[in-house]
């Protein structure tokens, strides 16, 4: 694992809840909680995680699906990435994103 590099300082300090943005599947949605679910923030802390994160210093873009949602919610959430990501008035590299869905 030679191509392995772990990013330093790990993330100057911040917590990931300070760094993430969030999306919202839900229009009626703007709460930033995972509602007591904690499966999706618990995977991104194995990205991001102060200690043991492999890419401590990322911007996650957090996307709010409701916990009981119909399929059209998920591909909602997947349209609201692919909107973020190609937003011509960011600067964003498409290159560089990556989505980890937590089913």
């Amino acid at each position: 694992m030679q191509d392995f590099k772990q990013e330093y300082p790990a993330g100057s300090g911040q917590s990931v809840k300070t760094r993430a943005r969030w999306l919202f599947a839900d229009p009626n949605d703007s709460e930033e909680s995972d509602a007591g679910n904690y499966h999706g923030t618990c995977m991104l802390s194995k990205v991001t995680g102060y200690k043991w994160g492999t890419s401590k210093r990322v911007k996650p873009v957090i996307v709010k699906i409701p916990f009981i949602a119909p399929p059209q919610s998920y591909l909602d959430g997947l349209i609201k990435i692919v909107n973020d990501v190609q937003d011509p008035t960011k600067n964003r590299n498409p290159k560089k994103s990556v989505v980890s869905m937590s089913l």
